[in-house]
């Protein structure tokens, strides 16, 4: 009996270590701006949240807004920005929830509340018209801000977007979590991230440790813990299937020449 007991405690004291180890709490943004922040001048007050925004390229030159997809945050345009912006005002920022905006203290992750605070951007920046590209759930922000605002809308590319059923899923239907999807509370391994972006890229080369680490870290800002709460717990903060959901971890846009993804409805 007493070695039973003792096999008990100690089975328990390693599951303890373990759970101790893959622990993934909050990173602060003083430990993540080095690596991901540029300067002061990469936040602005819009619509009562304060977004993490990049704005290149000539003042004075039509503009294009870069929104990005599930998971993801402004670094994954980096390409686009530096070849776009040699003759377009370029402006891209981390959606509400995501990358180092963080939470929306409104608590609203609605669509209407995404098209609000592009148009109060787009105020504050005083454009009166610009381009909208986006990929995944950024390409279903964007055409419904074109939808929506069409005389504040030059031009209109999707990447991959989101916003329609996939084949035998009901759009809107609210998911059944499992248990791995929960852990994601609490547990994200950079394993776990690389696993879920490798379908994504067609030469695995592309797929670097840095990468993967600008990815599990900005999922770790301050924040995006609790909206990754929201999305376990309500289950359907983005009215999405997990099916989907897991089509937008894996359409993570084309970066470089030669990346293809593998897969093609956000």
């Amino acid at each position: 009996m007493k070695s039973w007991r003792t096999i008990v405690v100690v089975a328990l004291v390693c599951l303890a270590g373990i759970g101790a180890w893959l622990y993934s709490p909050d990173k602060s943004r003083e430990s993540l701006s080095p690596s991901y922040v540029r300067g002061p001048g990469d936040f602005v007050e819009v619509a009562g949240i304060r977004l993490h925004l990049r704005d290149d390229g000539p003042r004075d030159a039509p503009a294009v807004i870069l929104l990005h997809g599930f998971g993801a945050s402004l670094h994954t345009w980096e390409p686009w920005a530096a070849m776009l912006s040699q003759s377009m005002r370029v402006i891209r920022f981390d959606l509400p929830g995501f990358g180092l905006t963080g939470a929306d203290p409104t608590g609203n992750y609605s669509d209407a509340r995404s098209l609000e605070i592009i148009a109060s951007l787009m105020d504050r920046l005083g454009l009166a018209r610009a381009s909208l590209a986006g990929n995944s759930i950024g390409g279903r922000i964007a055409w419904k801000f074109a939808a929506a605002w069409p005389a504040r809308t030059d031009r209109l590319i999707l990447i991959a977007p989101d916003g329609f059923a996939s084949p035998g899923f009901e759009y809107g239907k609210a998911p059944e979590i499992s248990a791995t999807l929960k852990l994601m509370r609490f547990v994200l391994p950079a394993a776990a991230v690389r696993m879920s972006l490798a379908p994504a890229y067609g030469d695995p080369a592309f797929l670097t440790d840095s990468l993967v680490r600008r990815y599990r870290d900005l999922m770790l800002a301050p924040g995006n813990i609790s909206y990754r709460r929201v999305v376990v717990t309500q289950r359907s903060v983005l009215g999405r299937t997990v099916r989907e959901l897991d089509l937008e971890q894996r359409c993570l846009r084309c970066r470089n020449r030669g990346h293809r993804p593998r897969f093609h409805q956000g």
